[in-house]
C-alpha cells in the first residue's frame, strides 16, 4: 500500500467524520400553524391567533375558558406558555393537560366484577384512610364516593 492510497483512506475518514458531525447538529425549530395539529373543542371565540397561527392566546373570563385537543393519536411536542394570574388569591386558576387516551373511554372506566374484587382486596390491606367511609367528618358522602362505588 503506497502513500497515495493511505492519503485517500485518511481523506475518506476525515470526510466521514465531518459528515457525521454535521448530521448530528440540532435542527432549527420550525413554526407550525397551531391548526395543523390541534383543534379547538369549545369556546372558539376565546382563542386568538398570532404570527400566522403559530402562536395562540387562550382567554379566560367569568363565563368560560377554552380548550383544544390534538388531531393526532400519538402527537408530542413542546408547550411554552406565559400565564397571567389574577391579582390576590389565584387558587381558582387552573391549567390542565388532558390526554385523549384509551383509558378515558367509557368502556374502560367501569371495572369487571373480578377487577372490583381485586380492588377491594387491595383497599382492605393497604388503605390507611378513606374519606368516603369517614361519617364523623362527612355525614353525607361526597358525590364521587357514590359515583365510584366507594361506599
Amino acid at each position: 500500500m503506497g502513500p497515495s492510497c493511505s492519503s485517500w483512506i485518511l481523506c475518506l475518514c476525515f470526510l466521514s467524520l465531518i459528515s457525521a458531525t454535521l448530521s448530528a447538529l440540532p435542527n432549527k425549530p420550525v413554526d407550525v400553524p397551531f391548526a395543523r395539529n390541534y383543534a379547538p373543542t369549545w369556546a372558539f371565540d376565546h382563542i386568538k391567533y398570532f404570527n400566522g397561527g403559530s402562536e395562540i392566546n387562550l382567554m379566560l373570563d367569568k363565563y368560560t375558558g377554552t380548550g383544544f385537543q390534538s388531531k393526532g393519536s400519538y402527537l408530542f411536542g413542546h408547550f411554552s406558555m406565559h400565564i397571567k394570574m389574577v391579582p390576590g388569591d389565584s387558587a381558582g386558576t387552573v391549567t390542565a393537560f388532558y390526554g385523549k387516551r384509551w383509558w378515558d373511554q367509557k368502556q374502560f372506566q367501569d371495572l369487571t366484577p373480578a377487577e372490583y374484587s381485586r380492588l377491594q382486596w387491595v383497599r382492605q390491606r393497604y388503605t390507611i384512610y378513606n374519606y368516603c367511609t369517614d361519617r364523623a367528618r362527612y355525614p353525607t358522602a361526597p358525590p364521587e364516593c357514590k359515583r365510584d362505588h366507594d361506599i
